[in-house]
């Protein structure tokens, strides 16, 4: 997109000596993460409150073509099956020493309170270094449910073949981790409640109805506005 591409431009402007890491993922690996870490697994809410993979998968190939703003291209599924070799390879592209205290991340645990928010729980705390554990979680949420795989279906044959290829995942192996699990049955896994998932089913809940009810949306803002001004510096 123009704008995606303007703001590379801005960077480098603003920030002509930085150097950019462009970490890229499997994009049905990349929209489940974003269904189920927001959306509460309602792949349909998740697409229609921001089509994902139709915004950004134009926009990563555009700027991965592009020469004007210096980056290295990572994929997650190598770095997290080799963490030690590709963040060598990020330090010496930044031009600083290496330090094996951000692959083994997990050695000094935050404190509980510090964690504690509205951000992305969902396996943060369940591994102290770079896991292979859910770089094929999607197929097997894919493989259990017809309708989220038409939906991803649909949607993959709106996007540009040469640009699923320029960001790493070409259309001809796109789909191979659900041909390896064709004819297997897998059971839905249902997700523990927790403070977490309700938070997220209220903000889901109150999103909703703010969209479809006016007067409650203009409550909402007035809301915001004097928030804005009571706590202003």
């Amino acid at each position: 997109r123009d704008e995606v591409w303007a703001g590379a431009i801005r960077l480098k402007i603003g920030f002509p000596d930085a150097k950019y890491v462009v970490l890229t993922r499997h994009p049905l690996a990349t929209f489940s993460s974003f269904a189920n870490s927001f959306f509460d697994g309602d792949y349909q809410a998740a697409q229609k409150y921001n089509p994902l993979l139709n915004r950004y998968v134009p926009a990563l190939a555009k700027f991965l073509r592009q020469n004007e703003v210096p980056f290295v291209h990572v994929q997650y599924e190598n770095l997290v099956e080799d963490p030690e070799t590709w963040m060598k390879q990020i330090y010496e592209y930044l031009g600083i020493p290496f330090e094996e205290e951000s692959i083994n991340y997990g050695l000094h645990r935050r404190e509980e309170s510090e964690t504690k928010g509205l951000g992305d729980p969902i396996g943060v705390q369940q591994y102290s270094r770079p896991s292979t554990d859910s770089v094929n979680k999607w197929v097997e949420e894919l493989a259990s449910d017809p309708d989220k795989l038409a939906l991803m279906q649909t949607i993959v044959s709106q996007l540009d073949q040469a640009d699923l290829e320029t960001i790493g995942y070409p259309i001809e192996t796109f789909w191979t981790p659900m041909e390896e699990v064709e004819g297997k049955t897998f059971n839905p896994k249902k997700q523990s409640m927790s403070r977490y998932r309700l938070q997220r089913k209220a903000i889901i809940k109150i999103r909703g109805f703010a969209q479809s009810n006016h007067i409650f949306r203009g409550l909402l803002r007035k809301i915001q506005l004097v928030s804005n001004v009571l706590l202003r510096d």
